[in-house]
């Protein structure tokens, strides 16, 4: 049974990070902004949501979501404004190192400001609310018990990162960082374009709920 539970809990974990999302757009963002360590901090901040999503989804919070809407709800509005202000915020960035959120004021990219904005960005991410919901109510059984299920969380943790970090590392590679920062203009409207448009994704799908 459990190791059932888990190779169907790693299999769709492994579906669900490597699709398009909020999550990655902010890691290829910042990786291709600030480089490979603002990346893979940035991959730790995720991480460390993931955290937040088993804690409360052991501890049965899902349930609340699942049957109040509503906290769904605010959460998704939340996550919107947040990718918004990002998007909107890199429209304004005048060159590949001028973000003065990630800089301290010697001009360099600290390390803090990134993992925040990993770990904001997945804590808020519907998408990932709603999987560890279905995940953890659909899959795992009720009679699972309790530390099995943290160790299935400890997986999911450390298997995001792995993943967050291997993207960070290939995109935020000096040389081909170093490409894409030639083309910084080009990269960062499409970058910041792509988290205003999930924004406004999650927007619309809200207004869709409502209607």
């Amino acid at each position: 049974m459990i190791w059932s539970e888990f190779i169907v809990i790693a299999g769709l974990h492994m579906l669900a990070v490597i699709s398009p999302g909020p999550d990655t757009a902010i890691v290829l963002n910042n990786a291709i902004k600030f480089g490979r360590r603002a990346g893979i901090y940035t991959a730790a901040g995720i991480a460390c949501g993931i955290i937040v999503h088993v804690l409360y989804s052991v501890a049965g919070v899902g349930y609340l979501l699942h049957h109040y809407p509503w906290l769904q709800h605010v959460m998704m509005f939340l996550a919107a404004a947040y990718l918004g202000y990002i998007g909107i915020s890199g429209l304004k960035t005048k060159n590949a190192r001028g973000d003065a959120d990630f800089n301290d004021p010697a001009g360099q990219t600290t390390n803090v400001k990134p993992f925040i904005n990993g770990l904001i960005t997945n804590g808020l991410n519907p998408k990932a609310t709603l999987f560890f919901i279905a995940l953890f109510t659909g899959v795992v059984a009720d009679t699972t018990a309790i530390s099995i299920k943290f160790g299935y969380g400890a997986y999911l943790v450390l298997a995001t990162f792995v993943w967050f970090a291997l993207l960070s590392s290939i995109v935020g590679h000096p040389k081909l960082q170093q490409r894409m920062q030639n083309s910084y203009k080009v990269i960062n409207l499409v970058m910041s374009l792509l988290l205003i448009a999930i924004s406004l994704h999650i927007v619309w799908s809200l207004y869709s709920q409502w209607h």
